[in-house]
């Protein structure tokens, strides 16, 4: 029996697609697997805390952006927020998808999605992961990628350094609305930040 080698193997994969350029042809797979993964699920990622002084500097413009405040504990959308879990170790989806069957594969890139590095804990986030059509049943709105989350709004906070035009604009904006707008003020004996309702 005559066994081909990797290499007339791969000769003849790449001879089928019409290229010799391996690494255009594996880039290209794998972009139309995240394509693929962009198509089949939305992420949206939260995180338990609003005070931290290292997410603040990170995400919101060196504290002058803002943070914004959910309530999930009504609605679908509670039942889709999982935790993230760190580890050191890479999660790794075994085998590929080669031989799964669709309902497998989801779930596998379901799950690969709430799996982080342990120098990311410090974040205590949670994802929403969910497909379109799960979303379209409790938001209304189906295949967008900028979901109104209007309705789950309790609150806004604004960084200490936050602009004075900005912070006119977000109070103006919530203004006769149950949505309570917070700033958070640097404390001058230690390194932590507290929320002052100003509206």
């Amino acid at each position: 029996i005559n066994t081909p080698s990797l290499r007339d193997a791969l000769e003849t994969a790449l001879h089928a697609e019409g290229s010799t350029d391996i690494e255009a042809i594996l880039m290209r797979i794998v972009n139309e697997s995240f394509q693929e993964v962009k198509r089949e699920f939305r992420v949206l990622c939260f995180s338990e805390l609003k005070d931290s002084i290292l997410m603040w500097s990170h995400y919101a413009h060196n504290h002058a952006g803002f943070c914004i405040e959910y309530d999930f504990n009504r609605g679908g959308l509670k039942n889709l927020l999982k935790p993230v879990q760190y580890s050191k170790n890479r999660h790794c989806i075994a085998g590929g998808f080669a031989n799964k069957d669709s309902v497998t594969a989801n779930a596998e890139i379901y799950n690969a999605t709430l799996h982080k590095s342990d120098v990311w804990e410090y974040e205590k986030e949670w994802r929403l992961v969910a497909k379109p059509t799960q979303l379209s049943v409790i938001l209304g709105d189906s295949g967008k990628y900028a979901l109104n989350l209007a309705n789950y709004i309790t609150g806004v906070y604004l960084g200490a350094k936050v602009n004075e035009a900005h912070k006119q604009q977000i109070c103006n904006h919530f203004k006769g609305t149950k949505v309570k707008v917070y700033q958070m003020q640097m404390q001058s004996d230690s390194y932590t930040l507290v929320p002052t309702l100003i509206e």
